[in-house]
């Protein structure tokens, strides 16, 4: 069961984080060539090659400013600062290569400024249709890993929370809490306390568990002991 649900979710993560990658790095050339179409300049070797040059140093500036955090935990605040941070660096390139060649008279105003501006506006719109799209595939119960957080104390919300924060790419939906006080603790992090520790291999095998977090304190290792034990 773990190791259908990994790979399914797992593939269609890494599936649609490749997608992305690879429009991310052709939002600058294809944006640029929508723009000149949409106006009267000519589209010409200049604006071939100021597009082409954009997208390899968009690739590599997004690695180096590591964009793709956010598929990993980080928060979209943090993604969307590293898209600008990586387009800056992109922008100051290739007007020092234009200062530097003496061809910036080649291109128009109104279609650079438009430019500049939209290929950050478009990686970001990417960028969230991309996680929009894998919240709807790790949303379907085959793909998401069902795990339980056995411990609802500060440790255990603290870990549900981060858990929910980190968005769709972990393809992880905790269901709920296992704790020896489920009376203390109604509803912890916004998931319900399901039960008692003691419960937990028959919360496994009855509910398709595929994860168990332990939220433990490090005194309570009896406790781990048995938790381990259970999930045997």
């Amino acid at each position: 069961m773990a190791g259908r649900l990994q790979t399914g979710s797992s593939r269609h993560a890494h599936g649609v984080l490749f997608f992305l990658k690879v429009m991310d790095t052709l939002a600058p050339s294809y944006l640029l060539f929508a723009l000149v179409s949409l106006t009267s300049v000519k589209w010409s070797r200049e604006y071939m090659l100021t597009g082409i040059l954009g997208s390899l140093m968009l690739h590599i500036a997004l690695r180096f400013v590591d964009a793709y955090r956010s598929w990993q935990g980080a928060s979209v605040h943090s993604e969307t600062f590293s898209l600008i941070r990586a387009w800056f660096l992109v922008v100051i390139g290739l007007l020092f290569l234009g200062w530097a060649l003496q061809e910036t008279e080649f291109y128009s105003r109104l279609v650079m400024g438009c430019w500049i501006i939209g290929v950050p506006l478009l990686l970001g719109f990417q960028h969230l249709l991309a996680n929009m799209i894998l919240r709807l595939i790790t949303r379907k119960e085959d793909y998401a890993r069902r795990a339980v957080i056995v411990g609802a104390g500060v440790l255990g919300n603290e870990l549900a929370k981060n858990i929910d924060k980190a968005g769709p790419a972990l393809g992880i939906h905790v269901v709920g809490f296992l704790d020896d006080s489920p009376e203390k603790c109604q509803d912890s992090a916004g998931k319900p306390v399901l039960g008692r520790p003691d419960d937990l291999e028959r919360f496994i095998a009855e509910q398709g568990i595929d994860m168990v977090f332990l939220a433990l304190p490090m005194h309570a290792a009896n406790r781990i002991k048995e938790v381990f034990e259970a999930c045997q």
